[in-house]
């Protein structure tokens, strides 16, 4: 392919392109699905501890020997194990329940979009919507494996998704995540 002929692609915007958006931002972010766990854990662990020691009751379990020791220990993560189920219930209602509303209010959710790839940048239309984000507005690109998808950066939050299905070939998908990352090195030399 001639490095100056425009890559074309088109696809409907659907709800599997938005989550790879997320999953996308979350990875580039670094929040890793542990993360939410952990914190949330410990904090539970110290306030338990702190509001025990406070009102002495972590010094009447001492004195009552090991059975009351354990009983606590049991007690103690019969509730760390409700609140990681909790925790995890309400990170599934998120991710598969209020993502989709919230999908649903985006300008181009459902939409057929068409891009072109070329030495200004990506222009796209999506319905009566159309924009050009020119190379040096373009951040960085990552790359998904399964399901083939690339999320060109705009900023910190704001990505436009690729996903391989909208090009004619895996090969011309290539081509365009080749041109777009020779593009921005390009610009980060500048």
């Amino acid at each position: 392919m001639h490095p100056n002929t425009p890559i074309a692609a088109g696809y409907d915007y659907t709800f599997a392109d938005f989550k790879a958006l997320m999953l996308a931002r979350r990875a580039r972010v670094g929040v890793r699905w542990w993360t939410k766990y952990a914190v949330t854990s410990g904090l539970f662990l110290l306030a338990t501890v702190a509001t025990n020691w406070w009102d002495g009751s972590l010094a009447h379990v001492l004195q009552g020997g090991l059975p009351a020791l354990r009983l606590a220990g049991a007690i103690v993560l019969a509730c760390w194990g409700a609140l990681l189920a909790f925790i995890w219930l309400v990170s599934k209602l998120f991710d598969e329940g209020l993502a989709r509303l919230v999908f649903r209010r985006y300008a181009v959710a459902g939409k057929h979009i068409s891009l072109s790839i070329g030495d200004s940048g990506i222009a796209w239309t999506a319905g009566s919507l159309s924009g050009l984000a020119g190379w040096p507005a373009l951040q960085s690109l990552s790359v998904i494996e399964q399901p083939p998808t690339a999320v060109v950066w705009l900023g910190k939050v704001e990505g436009i998704v690729l996903p391989g299905r909208g090009f004619a070939t895996a090969q011309q998908f290539k081509a365009a995540c080749d041109v777009i990352e020779g593009h921005l090195k390009a610009h980060e030399t500048r």
